[in-house]
This record gives C-alpha cells, structure tokens and sequence, in this order.
C-alpha cells in the first residue's frame, strides 16, 4: 500500500469513526509536513501541530510549532 492509499484510507477512518470532529481538540505530534493535520483540519478540528522540523511544515491555516517529543510537549492540557 501506497503513501496515497493509506492518506485516502485514513480520512474514511475519520469520517465513518468520528463523524463530527467539530470543536475537537487534536494533537498532531509528530506532524510532518502536515497531511494528517489538514485532514483533521478539513474536518472541523482544532489542531495543534508539532514536529521537530517544523519547517517541513507546508499547510498556512495551522501553525507548526517546533516541539521534541523526548521533552515536554508545549502544550496547554
């Protein structure tokens, strides 16, 4: 299976599982260059993304905050 193939298989997950991810908040840790994030996005979510290399970040709506996930995570609980 394809890199393509699993971003299509993963947002029928989040549509069938969650169908109202409006107002959810979600962490996207680590978030790459943001693929998992827009969808999340797309979907009505709250997204805080953290990558280590937050550069590679590619997605304007969503700030990528740098962030190491052998730290602690820089985020409000």
């Amino acid at each position: 299976m394809g890199s393509k193939e699993i971003k299509v298989l993963f947002q029928r997950v989040l549509e069938n599982l969650w169908m109202d991810m409006k107002g959810k908040k979600i962490i996207d840790f680590p978030c790459g260059s943001g693929e998992t994030t827009n969808q999340l996005y797309e979907l009505g979510a709250q997204v805080s993304a953290l990558d280590l290399f937050p550069e590679f970040f590619k997605y304007e709506h969503t700030r990528c905050q740098a962030a190491d996930l052998n730290e602690t995570f820089p985020v409000e609980t």
